[in-house]
């Protein structure tokens, strides 16, 4: 049995990392509109996939820090604002 190398890092760590680099992103396209955006343009301009836009946008409604209307669009929250 082989030991882990010490200088390797903890698959959660880069995907931890990745997560945050995404909603960055997110939510730096959020901040250029002044009107909410739909979940297609946000992954468009973003180039993150549909789903993946649709799971890290859904982790940020509860947290405050985006807000979706019923419509189904999408705007910074009240806790950026």
């Amino acid at each position: 049995m082989s030991a882990p190398k010490p200088d390797a890092a903890p698959p959660e760590g880069k995907n931890s990392i990745q997560v945050i680099e995404r909603m960055m992103k997110l939510l730096d396209v959020l901040a250029q509109h002044a009107d909410p955006v739909p979940l297609k343009q946000l992954a468009l301009e973003t180039g993150l996939h549909p789903s993946t836009a649709h799971r890290i946008l859904g982790a940020m409604t509860g947290t405050g820090f985006v807000e979706r209307s019923e419509a189904g669009v999408y705007r910074l929250g009240i806790r950026l604002l």
